[in-house]
């Protein structure tokens, strides 16, 4: 199982680096992603394998519930990503007045080496 990750779960070197289509936004201390078709710049996703038995953990983190994804924060897609599908985390509300990432790039926007709470990718 695979999942794009763009912001505070994101570490450098864990997957391979793919840039989507998509607006990525300044939120505060996290970023929300809208798949919007954009590609200037996109958004820089890391693709990652992950165990199954960590989706669990990822949906709490990221405010999903799968039995009423209209009150979630954000929103677990299924995109194809160099030919596989890949689980994302697109925020469910409306950010266009938020700040855009000028690069695309969660952590080079704000300096960090890897995410926050990267660390939970793990299993």
């Amino acid at each position: 199982m695979k999942v794009a990750v763009y912001g505070t779960l994101r570490a450098k070197g864990r997957g391979r680096e793919v840039l989507i289509p998509g607006t990525i936004r300044d939120l505060g201390w996290y970023p929300g992603v809208t798949l919007d078709g954009n590609t200037s710049p996109g958004v820089l996703v890391e693709v990652v394998d992950i165990n199954p038995s960590i989706l669990p953990r990822l949906d709490q983190y990221e405010g999903y519930s799968e039995s009423s994804p209209e009150h979630s924060l954000y929103i677990r897609r299924t995109l194809e990503i160099e030919g596989e599908p890949v689980f994302i985390y697109e925020y469910n509300g409306d950010i266009s007045s938020r700040t855009p990432v000028p690069s695309g790039d969660w952590l080079e926007h704000t300096g960090e080496p890897t995410g926050a709470n990267s660390h939970m990718m793990e299993t």
